[in-house]
């Protein structure tokens, strides 16, 4: 999660950036909990938006 985090902050020109969890490793309600710290990193870009695929 450190490498979102660091590329979140650090990518200006960053426009979206898509994650795709491994389903097998974790409970929904474990993506759920990563999805809302990762909406809480800073972004170096306005446009940037984190399309996060909790698999439901």
């Amino acid at each position: 999660m450190e490498i979102v985090k660091l590329l979140l902050a650090k990518s200006p020109m960053l426009v979206r950036m898509l994650i795709q969890p491994n389903k097998e490793n974790g409970s929904v309600e474990t993506r759920l909990k990563v999805l809302t710290e990762i909406t809480k990193f800073p972004r170096a870009s306005p446009k940037a938006a984190v399309v996060y695929n909790i698999g439901v």
